[in-house]
Parts: C-alpha cells; sequence; structure tokens
C-alpha cells in the first residue's frame, strides 16, 4: 500500500502488518508489544527531528523491521543536524524511560517498569557504534565535523567489533539458557547489513 502524505510518500508493506498482528495477538509476552510501541514512538522522534531542522523526507516505509526514514536526494548534509536527527530516535526512549520510572515511583505498577525496561533497552541497542544503527549514524556525522579523514575507517571496524562482540555475548547466553537465540538473531541481521554495505 503506498499513499502521499503532505507531500511525503508513505509505502506499508503487508509484512508490516502481518508482524505487528503476529506479536500483538499471538504473543503474550507483554514486553514485546511494548517494544513494538515504543520503537514506534522511536521512529517519530526522528521524523519530528526532520521536520524541526526544516528537512522534509522523501518518504516513510513500515515493514515486516519497523519503520524507516527516506532522506530526501535535495537534502543537504549537515553534520550537525544529522548527529540531532540520529540522536532524536534513543532520546524519545530516554525521555520515555524517565517519564516511567517517575510514574513507577508514584504508582508501583509492574507495568511502569516494564515500560523503563523497554525504552531503555531500545535506546541501549541503537546507540551501539554500528553504522547502521543510530549510534553509528552519529558517529559517523562527529568524525566528519570533526575529523579530516573519512568516517568509513572508523565505523566499519567499530561495527565490526561491536557486532562480533554482540555475536559472541548472544552464544553465551544461548548455551546459558538453552532456548533464548534472539541476540544471535539480531547478531547476524546487523553482520547481514555490515557485509551488504562491503
Amino acid at each position: 500500500m503506498e499513499f502521499v502524505l503532505k507531500g511525503i510518500k508513505v509505502r506499508v508493506s503487508f509484512l508490516f502488518f502481518a508482524a505487528v498482528s503476529f506479536l500483538m495477538c499471538f504473543n503474550a509476552n507483554n514486553e514485546i508489544r511494548l517494544g513494538v510501541l515504543f520503537s514506534l514512538l522511536h521512529e517519530t522522534g526522528h521524523l519530528s527531528a526532520f521536520l524541526i531542522t526544516r528537512h522534509k523526507p522523501e518518504a516513510l516505509c513500515f515493514s515486516a523491521f519497523g519503520m524507516t526514514i527516506v532522506r530526501g536526494s535535495d537534502i543537504r548534509s549537515d553534520y550537525l543536524n544529522d548527529f540531532f536527527t540520529a540522536f532524536a530516535g534513543p532520546l524519545v526512549n530516554i525521555l520515555c524511560a524517565v517519564l516511567f520510572l517517575i510514574l513507577y515511583f508514584v504508582f508501583k505498577g509492574k507495568t511502569m517498569l516494564e515500560c523503563v525496561l523497554v525504552n531503555v533497552l531500545i535506546a541501549a541497542f541503537n546507540l551501539m557504534p554500528v553504522f547502521t544503527l543510530d549510534g553509528g549514524r552519529m558517529l559517523e556525522a562527529f568524525i566528519n565535523a570533526k575529523c579530516s579523514f573519512p568516517a568509513e575507517k572508523v565505523i566499519m571496524p567499530v561495527s565490526v567489533v561491536t557486532v562480533a562482540v554482540m555475536f559472541f555475548i548472544g552464544a553465551f547466553v544461548l548455551i546459558r539458557t538453552g532456548y533464548n537465540f534472539s541476540l544471535l538473531l539480531v547478531s547476524a541481521y546487523l553482520c547481514m547489513l555490515i557485509f551488504k554495505k562491503c
């Protein structure tokens, strides 16, 4: 499905609806439902940063892996704006974590604590210095602004080392638990993106 909203193309794949429906209807784990909700809020943070910096994205794509913002080809690269738009997503999660932590101390609800945990995990994951994640984009913008050499010379080795560490931690978690392979899947996905970039 594709439509235009205020000059921005919005593409929604069938797999997005299928993935959300599966996670919402067939999985009893509340953390996963909260993860979907706060991941969408995370992407809304990026979109808001684009609009604050007066940059209109070319398209918003909703797929099985979430929402992707496609930058317009006419957007000039401004390293401060790049850093800001990359940090805006994790910032939303950090602010949500603080808000729900305050609510937890007031109301003592278990769901409030789950919201804190989910937001901290989303923010921490996205702030990792891997080039496809927000942390990698922030590192790239910082290096391009402050250094004379190409950012790729730093980002690719840092990304490979970070994903390798994630992979070994994921393997350790799988061996210890006997069933939890989620970190291994995430590591494999990031490894595939790095391989594609290379």
